[in-house]
């Protein structure tokens, strides 16, 4: 088995468990779209991501690995899911990087900026947890996109590289 399709297998398991993860917290957004519905799009941006992770990695098992024939429709649904996926993952990298790089300091001036316009936020609100918070989520979803994008770029690589398997067969 080639270096590059074990990679792709390792990094695929490895993004399995934070689908999931993912999975649930977009449930959860999901509901609250009723209340906020530009938090819509984002729902549909994670959900696409999930369904990359999961339709990816039932392409490595039954066609890459076992070399069975695949649905064209499955193909389809990887590459849309995977164009969405690579512009979440961009944004993921781009906004993790530019918040872990940014100062404590700064983070928290910024923070306390936007509390002051909106309502709701109690006036002894922590803001320095919410830094540490931000800083935590920015660093997973750092890891997340570091993992990600690679596995997207190799999957376009097999998906070109094993088109044969998405052909009819008589």
């Amino acid at each position: 088995m080639p270096f590059s399709v074990k990679l792709y297998k390792f990094l695929g398991y490895l993004l399995l468990p934070i689908a999931f993860v993912f999975g649930f917290f977009d449930i959860i957004f999901l509901i609250s779209t009723l209340a906020n519905p530009e938090v819509l799009l984002f729902v549909f941006a994670i959900g696409s991501w999930i369904c990359y992770i999961l339709l990816s990695n039932r392409f490595c098992r039954k066609g890459i690995l076992r070399e069975q024939h695949l649905s064209k429709n499955l193909k389809d649904w990887i590459n849309v899911n995977a164009i969405v996926s690579m512009i979440l993952c961009s944004l993921f990298f781009i906004s993790g990087i530019q918040i872990l790089t940014t100062s404590d300091a700064k983070l928290l001036q910024f923070i306390e900026e936007k509390a002051k316009t909106s309502p709701g936020i109690p006036a002894d609100f922590d803001m320095k947890l919410l830094v540490t918070v931000t800083k935590n989520v920015s660093a997973v979803l750092l890891f997340t996109s570091v993992i990600s994008l690679p596995h997207l770029f190799l999957t376009f690589r097999f998906l070109k590289k094993y088109s044969y398997l998405f052909e009819e067969t008589l």
